[in-house]
């Protein structure tokens, strides 16, 4: 499956869910303006350093590594039940067809490739109120700031 399984394993293995840790992260950098193509590569460098992180940091860290690998992808939030968001990864396997990748799933479960290609049908369809949402970091939006503005005016289509 291309660069994407070796890409998806330096993401989940060695590396463990932690949201106290990562809320930390995330809130140091919040109001910082950081730029949405910036993001990727932030939250790669604070995984690698770190091995911490929760959905938003290995999605980043993902959308990063697949970038780097010329792989197509979208960074994508769906709606949890506490109200808060839900972070994971858009890509096209071999076939072209949407799948999406969610590493904080494997890393939580200890399992390695168990939700690297989740049929995107099934993936909404699982999703609360089967809402989802795409986004392209690195795309003509990604001079934007990722939290205040970004997120709120740049979803796909």
């Amino acid at each position: 499956m291309r660069d994407i399984r070796k890409q998806y394993e330096k993401v989940v293995v060695g590396n463990r869910y932690d949201l106290s840790k990562a809320g930390e992260h995330t809130m140091s950098i919040i109001y910082s303006g950081i730029k949405a193509n910036k993001m990727p590569e932030t939250e790669r460098m604070y995984v690698e350093a770190n091995h911490v992180g929760c959905c938003l940091h290995y999605s980043m860290y993902l959308v990063s590594l697949l970038h780097e690998a010329g792989i197509e992808c979208y960074f994508t939030i769906t709606p949890e039940e506490d109200g808060g968001n839900h972070c994971s990864v858009l890509y096209f396997d071999e076939k072209g067809d949407k799948v999406i990748a969610d590493p904080v799933m494997d890393i939580k479960a200890g399992t390695v490739d168990k939700h690297m290609c989740i049929p995107y049908d099934e993936f909404v369809e699982n999703a609360i109120r089967h809402e989802i949402s795409h986004y392209d970091v690195f795309g003509i939006n990604g001079e934007e700031a990722f939290f205040n503005e970004f997120l709120s005016n740049c979803k796909l289509q």
